[in-house]
């Protein structure tokens, strides 16, 4: 019987105890850490005031503008692709971080804003 060379005996260990690969579990540590970090970012994005939120939903709206209004520029199919997913990556990204920075109560009151204005014509 030949004999098979282990290259990490370590890894093969845990693998072995674990049943799982090394991999996985530092998967695992790093998703704890991201959660941790993405409630800082919440917290933090929620504690910006209502006119901060405002400006970054118009820069989301601009943003949706723009990344399907470059369509009409006379640019090769891959630029308009990349470009489409820059600006539309960008939309998103803006749109939940308006809605983190506005909450619940930042929403009601930007409804309640545009049905004051709609009333008034």
């Amino acid at each position: 019987m030949m004999k098979t060379w282990r290259l990490n005996p370590v890894i093969d260990f845990i693998n072995t105890i674990c049943n799982y690969n090394v991999f996985w579990w530092i998967f695992l540590i790093f998703a704890v850490q991201m959660k941790k970090i993405f409630i800082i970012f919440r917290d933090w994005l929620g504690s910006m005031s209502f006119r901060t939120g405002i400006f970054v939903a118009v820069l989301c709206a601009v943003c949706y503008a723009v990344s399907f209004a470059q369509m009409l520029l006379p640019l090769p199919v891959a630029a308009k692709g990349a470009l489409w997913v820059v600006f539309f990556g960008l939309a998103k990204t803006f749109q939940y971080s308006a809605i983190l920075i506005l909450g619940k109560e930042g929403v009601v009151r930007l409804k309640a804003l545009f049905r004051k204005q709609s009333g008034k014509r």
